[in-house]
């Protein structure tokens, strides 16, 4: 995926990108654009060894397209969130990531886990964002030992869109029509 600063750049971009890299040479042939909700250009690389083509390709976009400040080349993947509850006061979060991670056989680096939070009870509990395949393989078995104490995962049901610009549900800031700006308020009651 590429992002840029300027709607009117893509068709710069796209040129410079298509002037120093060559599909046939990463043995992409099925190959399609799409545009994101947020307006950012989606290419989707289909076929046999999909991810791995997909994985050079945005390795090959980020080498060519490093000059430019106003562009960022991601590689998006569906994701999940998960909730860790039960960890002892001693578990870290980059120990929850590193089990999540041994127990999905995913790299840790794609687990994203927010900070952990003291319930009533005394044990702690940790949101977890991580790629969807891993959730799914984890929620398999819905336990997990972190350090000594073993946790239960709860999958979070997906969140909706949320307009950052008018607070509005169901559509996201490059959509918005709204005339009201609300951009300085707090995302949850809408008072600023």
């Amino acid at each position: 995926m590429i992002t840029c600063a300027d709607q009117g750049s893509y068709a710069e971009v796209v040129n410079k990108a298509r002037s120093s890299i060559s599909l046939k040479d990463l043995g992409i042939e099925d190959f399609r654009p799409r545009r994101a909700i947020t307006g950012a250009l989606i290419w989707e690389v289909r076929g046999p060894e999909s991810k791995a083509k997909a994985d050079r390709l945005a390795e090959k976009l980020s080498a060519a397209l490093a000059d430019r400040d106003d562009v960022r080349v991601s590689r998006p993947a569906k994701s999940a969130e998960l909730r860790v509850s039960g960890l002892d006061d001693s578990v870290t979060s980059k120990e929850v990531a590193e089990e999540l991670a041994r127990s999905s056989e995913c790299p840790s680096l794609q687990f994203k886990v927010g900070d952990i939070r003291r319930a009533p009870n005394g044990l702690g509990s940790a949101w977890v964002r991580c790629p969807a395949e891993a959730a799914k393989k984890l929620m398999a078995t819905p336990r997990v030992t972190v350090g000594w104490s073993t946790c239960r995962l709860t999958l979070l049901p997906a969140r909706g869109l949320q307009c950052y610009r008018c607070l509005e549900a169901g559509h996201v800031q490059q959509r918005c029509t709204s005339t009201t700006d609300r951009s300085g308020c707090c995302f949850r009651c809408g008072r600023g």
